[in-house]
């Protein structure tokens, strides 16, 4: 990933790039390092819509695949696409949830019924471990 993009046709602008060969933050470090000021990672089709919440260093945001597919179709359809990322808000009792985390375990825990098995919607793992050391520190 490093010096794949170059500063002049960079700087200053939100960068698309697609999940797939490199590191999701590499990624973003990329963008960075050519003066972007901002990236939108879009899924591949095979992850499809399991967007992660990475800690990266610009204002990033992630996309499903067919939503990807949808932004790249508008950048193509104009010549001077737009797009602004803005910071995320907190949406409470929404019904049903939007998804289930990849990680999430379905159903009773078959080796040992007194695992406790943690299912979450919109949750990733990096998340759920805060939450879990959170637990178990308060005591």
């Amino acid at each position: 990933m490093d010096n794949t993009l170059e500063p002049n046709r960079t700087r200053g602008k939100i960068v698309i790039c697609l999940r797939g060969q490199g590191g999701r933050l590499k990624k973003g470090l990329e963008v960075q390092r050519v003066g972007g000021i901002g990236l939108i990672l879009g899924n591949n089709k095979l992850n499809g819509n399991d967007v992660p919440s990475d800690p990266h260093f610009i204002p990033a945001t992630g996309l499903s695949y067919d939503n990807v597919l949808k932004l790249i179709d508008y950048v193509h359809s104009t010549p001077n696409p737009m797009a602004q990322i803005l910071p995320g808000t907190t949406v409470l009792k929404t019904t049903p949830a939007p998804y289930m985390a990849s990680f999430s375990s379905r159903g009773p825990n078959i080796i040992d019924p007194n695992i406790l098995k943690v299912s979450s919607p919109n949750i990733t793992f990096e998340t759920l471990c805060r939450v879990i050391m959170q637990l178990i520190y308060q005591k």
